[in-house]
């Protein structure tokens, strides 16, 4: 008895409509599709947006460098400037 009402159940639960229909499926599968794609172009930017950050980041270094260098010619221009007023005191 009890197979048979272990089959009996199967067989109705087997012919029960499906819970969802197959259009709300299919926007569900569409939706997912333009998800993903939304998600590789974001992927890519990020790609392009680290890229960009690696290369602006040598920038920095390198107008560091030269700030340091600028700053080097600074003082030595400062220092020549001394040396020749003194020279020019100097020789009056």
């Amino acid at each position: 008895m009890f197979r048979i009402t272990t089959v009996i159940c199967i067989a109705a639960i087997a012919a029960l409509p499906s819970c969802v229909s197959q259009a709300a499926h299919q926007r569900a599968l569409d939706s997912n599709e333009r998800l993903q794609q939304q998600r590789d172009a974001l992927d890519a930017h990020v790609k392009d947006l680290e890229s960009q950050n690696s290369r602006l980041a040598s920038q920095v270094k390198s107008l560091g460098a030269n700030a340091v260098e600028a700053d080097s010619v600074k003082n030595l221009q400062k220092k020549l400037r001394d040396m020749i007023a003194r020279l020019g005191q100097g020789g009056s």
